[in-house]
């Protein structure tokens, strides 16, 4: 009865899944049609421009126009431009990818189907992701596959290099990752040298995709990274404050603290943008793992956040992009 009981309940979830995802898609499609300008300008500018060309020239001109060398998006870029395929529906199609598994994921960390669609819909930082994060978009597609792998270590490993060479900064919550499960290993062993081999291979994975993917980011470097001051701590306080509520309301204070202390230090030396959309993930890790519904912490985040996607889609569909 137990095992019917779970076959109907995955059915379940299938379908709300793929419902949730064909409704991002429309969503999605209909307002990447009035996201134009920004970052997306550069996008659109650089999928014409290679279309048909070989590698290796594509290659070029993608880099001319877009700062950065995330291998998968331009791989997607130069694909799908090649094909002929319209960009705001390949766009879409991913976005529906990202929703439907991040469904499954939610769900299988036991939130009810009605919190995960509230959040899966109203979610600003899953609709930035969406619409403007272009790039970062298949970094966080496959952030979400390797967590539904997690029990099976190789496929796991498999997403995270992925995501990692998609988008280099998700390393950073990669690096919360494998600081709590190394945590964890040395808390059930209490050996250092007995060295699980897969935490021993993620992090051979981890340095040389930082090493391969290093030329991308140097070049930003200047740009992003500012001398400590006042505003620094200052603009510390959002991902404190989660990890605060969070301590206070799940314990875990070790492996909190170890899973924020990479995207606390981010924020510290590059200041805030995108991090906190990090420290907003791992929130949400703690906070819906093991929930049935919304608790008093995820309900007052979500509402905040509701309202910062109102905001950031009125601004799309009066300005052509989020952030004017």
């Amino acid at each position: 009865m137990w095992t019917n009981n779970y076959k109907i309940r995955i059915d379940i979830d299938a379908i709300a899944g793929a419902f949730i995802g064909v409704a991002i898609f429309f969503l999605s499609y209909w307002l990447l049609r009035s996201y134009t300008s920004g970052d997306q300008a550069a996008y659109l500018k650089a999928y014409n421009l290679v279309e048909g060309l070989d590698l290796a020239w594509a290659h070029y001109l993608y880099e001319r126009t877009i700062s950065g060398r995330d291998a998968v998006h331009f791989l997607i870029t130069w694909a799908y431009s090649s094909l002929g395929a319209d960009k705001t529906a390949v766009m879409a199609i991913f976005n529906a990818g990202i929703a439907a598994y991040l469904f499954l994921l939610l769900r299988r960390w036991g939130l009810g189907i009605g919190s995960v669609m509230v959040i899966v819909l109203t979610n600003y930082y899953i609709w930035v992701v969406f619409l403007a994060a272009e790039r970062l978009k298949f970094a966080v597609l496959f952030l979400i596959l390797s967590m539904l792998h997690t029990d099976r270590t190789k496929w796991f490993i498999f997403f995270a290099t992925l995501a990692a060479v998609s988008h280099v900064s998700i390393l950073i919550i990669y690096a919360g990752i494998w600081l709590v499960a190394f945590a964890e290993f040395i808390k059930k062993t209490d050996r250092f040298a007995k060295i699980n081999n897969a935490l021993l291979f993620s992090v051979v994975v981890f340095v040389a995709v930082l090493l391969v993917t290093w030329p991308g980011v140097n070049p930003k470097l200047p740009t992003y990274y500012r001398e400590l001051s006042i505003d620094s701590f200052v603009e510390l306080f959002p991902a404190l404050l989660l990890l605060a509520i969070a301590m206070r309301q799940y314990g875990h204070y070790w492996s909190l603290f170890l899973a924020f202390l990479p995207i606390m230090t981010g924020i510290l030396m590059f200041g805030p943008s995108r991090l906190n959309m990090f420290a907003v993930f791992v929130f949400f890790f703690y906070s819906t793992k093991g929930s049935r519904g919304m608790n008093s912490a995820l309900a007052i985040l979500s509402a905040y956040l509701l309202w910062k996607t109102s905001l950031f889609l009125s601004n799309v569909l009066e300005y052509g992009h989020g952030f004017p």
